[in-house]
């Protein structure tokens, strides 16, 4: 794990996606991909993850910390792995789970090819391609995932995202999202499709999508932000949130 002073100079922040609405948040997303694990829509800060309680309407319970000073890189190692997301107010930057790790792969401390193995063993839960809207929306509040993969003997067929829930529920509302008995593959792929992550390398789907995707040939592996948070825990030796967005 990272023992540094917290000092360390370095941009191991990203952006925050700022929209006057969820449409024009969809809009950012189609043509940039999950750049931002924070979102800022209509004045109101959420990680991107929770963007389906937004649309539905339900109260938002958000592990967003704003902070007033640049961190090091300890100390919001520290914070991020314990499963907040921090935003710093005079810049509007966030330090995520992903810009975390991405700068520790900028750097050397870890490689791409053991972060995926020390991912492995959170790797994210599978749905059917029969599984219901509702089977989804409780699967993405229990994991705080930002996608969930729709799986077909063994193989990734399509991925499921926040976003394609939300753009699901602003469309039809919050009582046919939780009632209703739509499969998740009539909405999936919106946003991102398993083709398109199949063609990046890592580190550009990690970058674009915070997701990565790992075909060890029998078997197949699908991680995102939830995963790699999960990482940093374990790497720092702590214990995250449960739960933490309700």
């Amino acid at each position: 794990m990272w023992r540094g002073g917290g000092t360390l100079k370095a941009d191991y922040s990203e952006g925050v996606l700022t929209a006057e609405s969820p449409e024009e948040a969809f809009g950012i997303m189609h043509q940039e991909g999950f750049k931002s694990l924070v979102a800022k829509i209509k004045g109101t800060y959420l990680p991107l993850h929770s963007l389906h309680h937004f649309t539905t309407g339900r109260r938002l319970k958000t592990n967003i910390s704003f902070i007033s000073s640049t961190p090091g890189f300890s100390t919001a190692l520290h914070r991020v792995s314990k499963g907040y997301y921090l935003v710093l107010r005079k810049t509007g930057r966030a330090y995520t789970p992903r810009s975390l790790v991405s700068w520790m792969l900028a750097s050397g401390l870890i490689s791409i090819q053991v972060l995926i193995s020390k991912l492995k063993p959170f790797r994210l839960p599978c749905l059917k391609c029969n599984s219901k809207v509702t089977t989804a929306y409780r699967a993405f509040n229990e994991t705080n995932a930002l996608v969930l993969p729709i799986c077909h003997r063994g193989q990734v067929v399509n991925i499921l995202t926040v976003p394609d829930l939300a753009h699901y529920a602003l469309r039809v509302g919050r009582t046919e999202v939780l009632s209703g008995t739509v499969s998740v593959s009539k909405i999936a792929g919106q946003f991102l499709d398993v083709y398109t992550v199949k063609k990046l390398e890592p580190m550009e789907s990690l970058r674009k999508y915070s997701i990565v995707y790992a075909d060890f040939g029998d078997d197949v592996f699908l991680f995102d932000s939830s995963a790699l948070q999960k990482f940093l825990s374990a790497y720092t030796g702590g214990s995250s949130l449960a739960r933490s967005s309700g």
